[in-house]
C-alpha cells in the first residue's frame, strides 16, 4: 500500500488530472490547469517534512486522541464515565504516536524514492 500517491490534482477543486492533460482543463471544475496548478501528496510532502517529524506525530496524536478524550471528558461531565474509558482515550492516544510514526517513516521512504526519480509506489510491476 503506497502512502503518498504521485497523481496529479487540481489545486482549485482536488480532482484528479490524467499526467497527459496536466496542461489543459480540469475534468473536475474546467478551470485551467495552467492558472490554478496542480500538486500531489508527494509534492505536498516535501512541505510537511520541513516542519519536523516532531510536529507531525504531535498533530497526529492529537487527531487521533482529542476525541476520544473529548468523549471522557463529556462522559464525566454526565457521570457515566468508568476507568474503562479512560483506558480507551488512553490507548488512542498511544494509537495517534504509532499510528504518526509509522506514517511519518512510510512516507519519508517513498519521498526518498520520488526525489531520486523512482516511483513513489513500492508496489512490485505485474508478471507478464
Amino acid at each position: 500500500m503506497a502512502t503518498l500517491s504521485p497523481q496529479l490534482r487540481c489545486t482549485h477543486c482536488g480532482a484528479k488530472v490524467p499526467d497527459e492533460a496536466h496542461t489543459g482543463r480540469c475534468p473536475g471544475c474546467g478551470i485551467e490547469l495552467r492558472q490554478a496548478g496542480t500538486w500531489s501528496e508527494v509534492q505536498e510532502w516535501g512541505r510537511t517534512r520541513r516542519l519536523g517529524r516532531g510536529r507531525f506525530i504531535r498533530r497526529s496524536v492529537l487527531r487521533w486522541g482529542l476525541l476520544a478524550v473529548a468523549q471522557c471528558a463529556f462522559l464525566a461531565y454526565r457521570g457515566e464515565a468508568d476507568p474503562g474509558v479512560y483506558a480507551m482515550a488512553a490507548l488512542w492516544l498511544v494509537g495517534g504516536y504509532v499510528f504518526g510514526w509509522w506514517y511519518w517513516r512510510s512516507a519519508e521512504r517513498e519521498y526518498a524514492v520520488w526525489q531520486a526519480g523512482g516511483t513513489a509506489s513500492p508496489d512490485p510491476p505485474a508478471q507478464e
